[in-house]
């Protein structure tokens, strides 16, 4: 599916006629990550959800690991759920409808300082010890593979 910006600046799905660009975004986005990601110039925000699905699809095409997962993220005040079945990851902007495995309060700055940094410092993440660790092991695929210009 290719999302498209909202009113409010997050992502909601495309008409019938744009999912068939689905494909064509991705591997653009891809390339962008890898090649052009850059920190936003002064003034210019980080929009949550632009970071979570980077991130997201950083894990989903980079990480080489296949196991079910379900993350819920509150960043910002606002809910995502980031769920693997072991092929693929996908973001929503929604509550779990499910327990998750791995449960993460942050602002956006604090989530791309966990990223790009390792510190958790202003991030509350709860859940299994095993499941805690994997998820920071994940998330860290991210600064692996983007190099910021």
């Amino acid at each position: 599916m290719c999302p498209r910006a909202g009113p409010t600046g997050g992502l909601v799905p495309p008409d019938p006629a744009g999912a068939d660009l689905g494909p064509v975004i991705g591997v653009l986005n891809w390339w962008g990550l890898r090649h052009a990601w850059r920190w936003p110039q002064a003034g210019e925000p980080l929009h949550g959800e632009h970071l979570l699905r980077s991130a997201i699809q950083t894990v989903d095409l980079a990480a080489d690991d296949h196991e079910p997962a379900r993350w819920h993220f509150r960043l910002d005040g606002t809910d995502y759920l980031t769920e693997s079945n072991g092929a693929q990851w996908s973001v929503t902007a929604s509550p779990s409808p499910a327990p998750a495995d791995v449960t993460i309060t942050a602002t956006t700055p604090s989530l791309a300082a966990l990223i790009f940094t390792g510190s958790d410092a202003g991030i509350d993440i709860t859940g299994e010890t095993g499941a805690a660790e994997r998820f920071r092991r994940l998330i860290g695929t991210m600064a692996v593979v983007v190099q910021p210009v």
